[in-house]
């Protein structure tokens, strides 16, 4: 892409956002007017209701099924009133035509059963995407466990197939210098991202996930990914002063008591009502700690390394156990699987331990999502943490626990854990570590994890200043006029806007977001 001269209008598209939850109507209004106000022009794009039987923002159990349609109607008011007062406003049935239902209903129809999942066309995995959307929306990762899987998986890949003959007319069309969307984890906005890249268009994403108050953002990339890398070599070698010591010491303690993130896994102790007798335990034992997370959500989807997925890996480690039983293991589900603000999880650990007739021996603990203990109560009675990509696993080497990856987490490979290849050398390391004959630099290893606490939570998520948000209550907005977004009001703000405006990446060897609080 040849940058614009400094007379030319920078021409940017913002692609559909998930308007239906309040931090992104805000966050995407206050954006886009920013983005305005340093000189580009803004084109919005939004969904009239093109997609059938459900999508990426309603569908299973988040608002899908029979309150689908009337769902449907509700996210086309909201995006609506999105920058109601652009002109530029483009609504994607205007680059529909008569034939593509028809085209893509003879592609469908001709795939054979179950090919759906796999299905790519121009060297984009709609079908994975869709079947991303799918377990996400159902809360499963198993899709054979949903009824009626393949006629909502092809209904996924329909949409698809639909959305990326629309979104290649208008970037043709438009032919716009940046696009900026929601986070492109998920096929709807992946598509975006994907088709960019080919294009050589400078691509955004951004979330609210994580930390309270906080924003993230990424440059031909999903945000949620979570990756650092670029950053890291340089970023690492910085030593922490009193004040980062100090901010990441208040961080662990307050994830302890659920204060950090927007819908935090330890707050979720106030519904928890089942019991665990922790004499049975036994102390003189060398025990891990597994760590899971929820199965059906992102930060665990299509993240496996070692184990075909997380249910294959909590299998595998029981069955060690079993014929190692002079050490023992918890196994400590995510506690959102049964937290009473979101649905249910369908295939919860214990429900796919129990379809898959996987016992518990003796020295295994399968706790109850329910269970009135948080994860942090059992740090004392371990001396190992075993994880997919739980964020447990960083506070665990934050406290000076030993930490085995076995997935795609954010932080293995960064120098503070033991990140295994395969199945020998995980289990190779797990008995080094419970047998107490591996050499461990704990002073080292905490160091780097709180490094990494500090790039994660206060420089990658950004606390910029818009809002306060906090998962089920209504955002609050610290924004009093326009003049608090003018370039030069607010710096954590400005470096994500002047970034897009530039065609800069978020973050690079060199350059990351400030420091935020």
């Amino acid at each position: 892409m040849i940058p614009k001269k400094n007379n030319e209008i920078i021409k940017l598209i913002f692609a559909q956002s998930f308007s239906i939850y309040p931090p992104c109507f805000i966050h995407d209004n206050l954006m886009a007017l920013s983005l305005e106000m340093r000189g580009a022009e803004i084109i919005p794009v939004y969904c009239d209701c093109i997609q059938s039987i459900e999508c990426n923002v309603f569908g299973g159990v988040w608002g899908g099924g029979d309150n689908f349609k009337r769902n449907c109607s509700k996210c086309l008011k909201q995006s609506q009133k999105l920058l109601e007062n652009n002109n530029n406003k483009i609504k994607l049935s205007n680059y529909l035509l008569i034939e593509d239902k028809i085209k893509i209903k003879s592609i469908v129809r001709s795939l054979k059963y179950g090919e759906w999942c796999k299905y790519v066309e121009n060297s984009l995995p709609l079908g994975e995407w869709s079947k991303n959307i799918l377990v996400n929306n159902y809360l499963v990762a198993d899709y054979n466990i949903i009824n009626n899987y393949e006629y909502l998986g092809k209904s996924h890949l329909s949409n698809l197939l639909l959305l990326k003959r629309i979104y290649e007319r208008i970037l043709n069309d438009v032919k716009p210098d940046r696009v900026v969307s929601n986070d492109s984890f998920y096929g709807m906005w992946a598509l975006w991202e994907a088709l960019c890249k080919k294009k050589n268009i400078h691509f955004y994403s951004h979330w609210a996930g994580g930390k309270k108050n906080s924003w993230c953002y990424a440059y031909n990339d999903a945000a949620m990914n979570l990756n650092f890398k670029l950053s890291w070599k340089n970023f690492s070698k910085k030593a922490l002063d009193k004040n980062a010591n100090k901010k990441v010491k208040e961080w662990i303690i307050n994830r302890t008591k659920g204060f950090e993130m927007i819908l935090d896994a330890a707050s979720a102790s106030l519904y928890k009502t089942d019991n665990f007798d922790l004499s049975l335990i036994d102390r003189k034992k060398p025990t891990a700690l597994l760590s899971a997370n929820v199965i059906w959500d992102l930060a665990a989807l299509n993240k496996q390394i070692v184990f075909k997925d997380m249910i294959d890996w909590i299998v595998k480690t029981v069955e060690w156990f079993r014929i190692n039983p002079e050490f023992q293991l918890i196994i400590k589900p995510h506690p959102i699987e049964t937290h009473p603000t979101v649905p249910k999880t369908l295939e919860s650990v214990e429900f796919a331990l129990t379809k898959r007739n996987i016992s518990m021996p003796k020295n295994v603990f399968l706790l109850s999502s329910k269970v009135k203990y948080t994860v942090y109560d059992f740090f004392p009675l371990s001396c190992v943490g075993i994880v997919h990509t739980s964020t447990v696993g960083l506070e665990m080497a934050a406290k000076g626990l030993p930490v085995i990856t076995t997935a795609k987490s954010p932080y293995r490979g960064f120098g503070f854990t033991y990140d295994p290849e395969n199945k020998e050398q995980y289990f190779i390391v797990l008995k080094e570590i419970l047998k107490k004959i591996k050499n461990i630099d704990i002073n080292h290893q905490q160091n780097t994890a709180y490094k990494f606490i500090l790039f994660y939570f206060y420089h990658y998520y950004s606390n910029i200043g818009i809002m306060e948000n906090e998962w089920g209550k209504e955002p609050k907005l610290k924004i009093k006029s326009l003049k608090d977004i003018k370039p030069g009001k607010n710096i954590k703000w400005d470096y994500f806007v002047n970034a897009i405006i530039n065609g800069k990446p978020i973050i690079s060897e060199t350059v990351w977001p400030p420091e935020s609080e």
